[in-house]
C-alpha cells in the first residue's frame, strides 16, 4: 500500500468557511431551505445509543425545522479541514484512540498524535456549526463541543433487547450477532466521548431531552424534540407547521405534537 501523506498540519482551511460551504450545499438542495435566514436559531445535537436509529431521527428533525443536517457531513468537512480523503476520516468516524492510532500505523502514517488532531479539528468544526446556528448535529460529541445555553442537547435511547432485536431484523444477522456489534458500537461511542471531551456519554445531566425510541413512534419522538426545543427557546422556525396559542413561549407558533 502506497504512503498516504497528513498534509493539514501547517495550513489548515479555514473552518467557518467550510461551514459556510456546506450551509451553501444543502441551501442549494431542492427539497430544502434554510429556516428564516436572518434569524440565529439554536442548534440541535442529537447522541443515541447503538441502534438507536438516531440518523434518520435527526434527518426528520432537520428538515421539519428547516436546519441543515450534520452526519456524515461532519466526515467530509474535517477531512477538508485536514486535506485527506473523506474515506480515511469516515474509517475512523467515533472510534476511540486506540483504534485510530492502529488504523494509521497500518497505513504507515507514524503519527502518534493523528488523535489529537482529529478531535481538535472536529471540536473546531463543531464549535463554528453552533455559532452558524440552524443546523442539526448527529453523534461526535457535539452536544459537548457547542455552547448548552444556545443548544438543545438530545440523547436517544432504547433497551438493549429492543435494539438487539432491530438490528437482527434489518441487518439479517444472527441474534448473537447483533448482540455482539450493538454492544460494540455502544462501547466505542463511548470510549470516543471520554477520550475527546472527557465525559461519560451516558450521563444524562449532559442533555436537556433523553428519549426512549422504544416508547414512541418516529413521528411522536421527532415533536417530543420539537416541542423541547419550543420549551427551553420559546420559539421555533414558522415552517415547522401548524399553530400554538399566541400567549407566552407555547404560543401562536407551530405545533409539532399536531403534526
Amino acid at each position: 500500500m502506497a504512503e498516504i501523506r497528513w498534509t493539514h498540519r501547517h495550513h489548515p482551511r479555514n473552518v467557518e468557511f467550510i461551514v459556510e460551504q456546506q450551509v451553501r450545499r444543502w441551501q442549494l438542495r431542492p427539497d430544502k431551505a434554510l429556516a428564516e435566514g436572518g434569524h440565529f436559531w439554536p442548534i440541535v445535537t442529537i447522541s443515541r445509543e447503538f441502534g438507536s436509529l438516531g440518523l434518520a431521527l435527526g434527518q426528520r428533525v432537520a428538515d421539519r425545522l428547516g436546519f441543515s443536517f450534520w452526519d456524515h457531513e461532519i466526515v467530509s468537512a474535517v477531512a477538508e479541514q485536514l486535506r485527506v480523503e473523506p474515506d480515511m476520516v469516515g474509517a475512523i468516524d467515533e472510534h476511540p484512540v486506540g483504534a485510530m492510532v492502529q488504523l494509521f500505523n497500518a497505513l504507515h502514517l507514524g503519527r502518534e498524535d493523528i488523535a489529537a488532531d482529529y478531535h481538535d479539528q472536529l471540536r473546531l468544526l463543531l464549535s463554528s456549526i453552533g455559532r452558524h446556528g440552524a443546523a442539526v448535529i448527529v453523534g461526535r460529541g457535539g452536544h459537548m463541543a457547542t455552547d448548552p445555553t444556545h443548544t438543545l442537547r438530545v440523547r436517544l435511547v432504547a433497551p438493549l433487547v429492543h435494539r438487539v432485536r432491530d438490528y437482527q431484523e434489518r441487518f439479517g444477522t444472527s441474534v448473537d450477532e447483533a448482540y455482539r456489534l450493538v454492544r460494540l458500537g455502544d462501547r466505542e461511542r463511548s470510549d470516543f466521548v471520554r477520550q475527546a471531551y472527557h465525559a461519560d456519554v451516558a450521563d444524562p445531566t449532559l442533555y436537556d431531552v433523553v428519549i426512549n425510541v422504544a416508547t414512541f413512534s418516529p413521528e411522536r419522538a421527532d415533536s417530543l424534540i420539537l416541542m423541547a426545543y419550543l420549551a427551553k427557546f420559546g420559539e421555533i422556525p414558522a415552517q415547522s407547521h401548524d399553530t400554538i396559542p399566541q400567549e407566552g413561549p407555547y404560543s401562536t407558533r407551530p405545533n409539532p405534537l399536531h403534526m
